[in-house]
């Protein structure tokens, strides 16, 4: 290469970052905007991960692991260890900006270390040309952009800047930054989620490694176990909470795996199709028939050992694991309950991560051949356009901003102001009345300081489940979905009304439906055993009065998407 086309090359590559890094950072734009009126998923975010967070910062014991010590807000005092752990990073962003900002702040940073993670790792380890950077950046800016949920931290998006770090380790490339990389993660990210797929990847990597050198690389083996040390410190309060907390029975005993799904071959095939062509909503949708077709297209120019095909079966072998690992469960999970419990399928994290290592390096082989890049750079264009519309919070707050909202922004969905006034109606201390809720997720509740006896919560006592069961067996009893939904999984101890269902009516009904329960079936006794004082639905229930139950009086808000009504028992009246 001349002097003058390198010059052009390196003009080009100035160019490509900074047009690069300013599409990166298109997507932070909205929330920019919008502030507190701007979209935040709902979906196992703002209705738990993001809520549990919340509840833990305010709880004044996020750091204890007693076990007798309990956050009294939920469920009449629900273990403490139950919760995350106190030592994340994400409970820091809550405690010094407040739960909102420290949403979007998470945001932006987990959506950045990713872009920062797949373009250290293809630049270093893969993809070292500089006539290869246009592939490098296009690669990770598409990863950075795929939809993954910011409140498990960087579960999805640290995973290229964790196999950096291992990488530099085992070829001797070492820099201090390495081991800090390594002892960061398990702070910023999910054990549950993150934690066995990432040990499995950088476990295969160990023995394909010893195969070939037979020899095991020392340094390599510390970090993986320094990882897990990190992350077993990090979460002492789970383990606490697992084999320390004498007297404690989760309500996950009762949890049976097959409670929603179907135990056949044609099942399981569906499942691995599915995952393989969409990847999975908790990871961050992926559509990957485009990087499946590239892919095929570099096979041509591959020879037998291809890391194109190495990445492309470990991809399928991810599929078919997360596809037939319930007929796992249904052999083995008798002998080791731990499979069915922990759910190890979850593996399908890698996903995002696999499929755009794969994308790089299939670009990469085609690019070898000859002058592709024009070619080249329209893949990449088409691959992050269908990255960037299956962004469901994205194309949410472009709705909000071009006022065509279809979900409640953050400020509508937690109405504080809404939730004053039914304070200020009440007029007692929240701490001295407990509450459940109606038509709506308990979070929102809780967000606003009230003392709730539901919950959504990956672990509570079995005892409690079984408590609540008593205020909702009316209505489970009416309908066969609703009782296997509780009964075999029972996270959302919630009241159920049959009428409802359990789908987004159930808890989403907002101030604009005219839905009205007409027969709800609810053990009021029940729940004034339980402490039980008030009821705030989102919508009227029409026979109250035959319920015990006394109509005090409907609240509304314009910024709300709720309006509550609300009911207290009458013989605590």
């Amino acid at each position: 290469m001349s002097t003058e086309d390198h010059t052009n090359l390196l003009k080009k590559n100035k160019l490509a970052r900074i047009v690069v890094a300013a599409i990166c950072l298109l997507q932070f734009l909205p929330y920019l905007l919008l502030r507190d009126n701007a979209y935040v998923r709902i979906h196992d975010t703002l209705e738990a991960e993001w809520i549990w967070y919340h509840l833990l910062a305010n709880s004044g014991v996020a750091l204890n692991a007693g076990p007798s010590v309990v956050i009294e807000q939920v469920m009449n005092g629900l273990y403490r260890n139950a919760f995350h752990t106190g030592w994340s990073v994400l409970l820091l962003w809550i405690t010094t900006l407040g739960t909102f900002k420290a949403y979007v702040f998470n945001y932006i940073v987990v959506h950045l270390i990713g872009f920062v993670g797949m373009y250290v790792l293809l630049r270093r380890h893969f993809l070292r040309g500089a006539h290869q950077l246009y592939i490098v950046l296009g690669v990770a800016l598409c990863f950075s952009w795929i939809p993954v949920f910011t409140a498990l931290g960087v579960s999805v998006a640290g995973q290229p800047l964790l196999v950096y770090a291992f990488l530099n380790i085992i070829k001797k490339r070492t820099k201090w930054y390495d081991y800090l990389i390594i002892i960061s993660f398990p702070f910023y990210s999910s054990i549950v989620w993150a934690g066995p797929p990432m040990f499995a990847l950088l476990g295969i990597y160990l023995i394909d490694f010893f195969k070939i050198k037979k020899t095991i690389p020392i340094q390599y083996l510390f970090a993986l176990i320094l990882l897990a040390v990190v992350y077993i410190l990090v979460n002492f309060q789970m383990f606490s909470l697992m084999f320390f907390q004498d007297g404690f029975i989760s309500h996950r005993v009762e949890y049976n795996y097959f409670y929603d799904k179907e135990l056949s071959i044609l099942a399981s095939v569906k499942e691995f199709f599915l995952l393989f062509l969409i990847s999975h909503y908790h990871v961050g949708i992926l559509f990957s028939l485009p990087i499946l077709v590239i892919s095929a297209m570099s096979f041509y120019y591959d020879g037998e050992e291809s890391l194109v095909k190495s990445l492309l079966w470990m991809i399928v072998g991810v599929c078919l694991f997360y596809g037939f690992y319930n007929w796992i469960v249904y052999l083995f999970a008798a002998a080791i309950p731990l499979i069915e419990t922990f759910k190890f399928e979850r593996v399908s994290i890698l996903l995002p991560f696999l499929w755009c290592l794969l994308l790089a390096v299939s670009l990469a082989k085609i690019n070898q051949q000859g002058n592709y890049q024009s070619k080249i750079i329209l893949l990449l264009v088409f691959q992050f356009m269908i990255i960037a519309f299956s962004n469901d919070e994205v194309l949410h707050n472009v709705r909000q901003l071009t006022g065509q909202p279809k979900k409640p922004n953050y400020k509508a969905y937690f109405a504080e102001d809404l939730f004053k006034e039914v304070e200020q109606h009440i007029g007692k201390p929240k701490e001295s009345y407990r509450i459940v809720s109606f038509g709506m997720n308990s979070g929102i509740a809780q967000y606003n300081g009230f003392y709730t006896l539901d919950g959504l919560q990956a672990i509570y006592g079995l005892d409690y489940k079984h408590q609540f069961r008593k205020i909702i067996e009316g209505e489970l009893d009416k309908d066969p979905t609703l009782k296997n939904y509780f009964d075999n999984w029972g996270n959302r101890c919630y009241v159920f009304s049959s009428e409802l269902g359990k789908e987004d009516a159930a808890y989403m009904n907002g101030k604009h439906s005219t839905k009205k329960i007409n027969q709800l079936s609810l053990n009021t006794e029940a729940l004034k055993n339980m402490g039980g004082e008030y009821i705030f639905s989102s919508m009227p229930i029409t026979n109250h009065i035959s319920l015990n139950l006394q109509f005090e009086r409907e609240f509304d808000h314009k910024d709300s998407y709720w309006r509550i009504y609300l009911y207290k028992l009458k013989s605590l009246k």
